[in-house]
């Protein structure tokens, strides 16, 4: 079930673990022997790290999401050590907040929405990174990464006609965006958008269920991310409520 775990991480110098450290702690926290590491849909994303403001030069505050239907692995919440590269971090604190879907799906409808994009955000499409901030794009991943936990014959699975629909009625307002980069991981930097997006249903064209799926759909954002990366620290999402 949707999961969100923040780990307050204690290192013994200052210090950002890279995008491949960063990527290998989320397989550490969230990946058993029964998981196929090269799967194309994980069922996880994660934050760059932040500083902790009780100790922002030798702790990192680092927030982890866990997508599937089941509960995350013990390891994510009980790990008291981890180690990135050459560097071991003592998890001093470790706190989870955890939706089912069934809560997601049935949260108040809503026609008003701003996400907040941390991170770069980019979508990949035919293979080529695309960083414009369409709202189909946005909101297409995280209904992508709803399905993959919500199948056809499951009753929270967002079908084509449904998503037409809301496709139909979806609209930006108030756009603080601007372009920003971070290391790939390959030796190269991947650029994307950051900033502030409204998304609100047009009046004509919504419908309870848009709104109903609006919601969840905008909810589920701060567990998903958006677009591509999300299990690099790109795409790093949270969500605020407005109508």
């Amino acid at each position: 079930m949707p999961t969100a775990i923040t780990l307050h991480l204690r290192t013994v110098r200052p210090w950002t673990p890279d995008t491949r450290q960063l990527h290998g702690l989320a397989c550490t926290l969230f990946e058993t022997t029964d998981s196929t590491h090269t799967a194309p849909a994980k069922p996880f994303t994660i934050h760059p790290p932040a500083p902790d403001t009780d100790s922002p030069v030798t702790t990192l505050l680092l927030r982890a999401f866990w997508l599937a239907a089941d509960r995350p692995p013990p390891a994510s919440a009980t790990a008291r050590l981890l180690r990135l590269g050459n560097i071991h971090c003592q998890v001093t604190r470790t706190t989870t907040h955890t939706r089912t879907y069934a809560q997601l799906a049935t949260t108040h409808p809503t026609n008003h929405t701003t996400l907040v994009f941390h991170s770069p955000t980019y979508f990949s499409r035919a293979g080529e990174p695309d960083i414009t901030p369409n709202p189909d794009l946005i909101l297409g991943s995280h209904r992508r990464a709803w399905n993959t936990q919500n199948p056809p014959d499951t009753p929270f699975h967002i079908d084509d006609e449904s998503w037409k629909a809301l496709s139909r009625a979806l609209r930006t307002d108030n756009a603080e965006i601007q372009t920003s980069s971070r290391p790939s991981g390959y030796e190269r930097n991947r650029k994307g958008f950051t900033g502030t997006l409204g998304l609100y249903l047009s009046k004509k064209h919504s419908t309870e269920e848009t709104r109903r799926h609006f919601a969840a759909l905008t909810r589920f954002a701060s567990y998903a991310g958006t677009g591509a990366g999300t299990t690099h620290g790109f795409g790093a999402t949270t969500m605020r409520a407005t109508g």
